[in-house]
């Protein structure tokens, strides 16, 4: 089975992800393209995502999950680099990320983990998994989390503290303590 998934707040752009299970061709690809987007059940009080699944082929949008790091702005449209960068995805839903990971290597609906999948990727109607529901993932809406108050590092003030905080280190009225600034306070960027 072949199972990709990504994080929906995030610098860089999930429809990306989305476009290239769209176009891959394969036998079957037409059955992939038609399936719909159906919620992804990790427990009995949790839906951590949606999913399209055909056969063995998945791709899920796993909520409330995203990247750590600095973004690189350049390079928003490309492939991961490194096994880190999809790991830190698992780093925000554990829980969702290893449901997935779970259901996809023994050959489970990613939806729920109940049904098992034909371990292939081309249409043969009698058994085929289908999952159903919209055609796009993007109707479903996340709500912000608060802003978050930000740790300004003196060893990494320029990627880490606000221009208030910065304005106070240089005119020396910030106040550290172990290397933070802990006054000014700082605000969500």
């Amino acid at each position: 089975m072949t199972g990709l998934y990504i994080a929906d707040i995030s610098f860089a752009p999930g429809t990306t992800a989305e476009q290239i299970t769209m176009n891959m061709e394969y036998p079957g690809a037409d059955k992939y393209r038609a399936s719909g987007y159906e919620k992804i059940t990790v427990n009995s009080s949790y839906t951590g995502g949606v999913v399209k699944q055909f056969n063995g082929i998945s791709f899920s949008r796993v909520f409330d999950a995203g990247h750590a790091g600095k973004p690189n702005l350049v390079e928003f449209n490309r492939p991961f680099k490194s096994l880190t960068e999809i790991i830190l995805v698992s780093a925000y839903q554990p829980e969702t990320v290893y449901q997935i990971f779970q259901r996809v290597m023994f050959s489970k609906d990613v939806a729920t983990g109940k049904r098992s999948v034909p371990d292939r990727k081309c249409a043969r109607d009698e058994d085929d998994y289908v999952s159903t529901g919209p055609s796009s993932s993007w109707q479903y809406k996340n709500k912000m989390p608060p802003p978050s108050i930000n740790t300004c590092y003196l060893p990494d003030a320029w990627d880490t503290c606000t221009p208030t905080q910065l304005l106070a280190i240089a005119n020396g009225t910030a106040v550290l303590e172990n290397n933070i600034i802990i006054s000014p306070p700082g605000i969500s960027r």
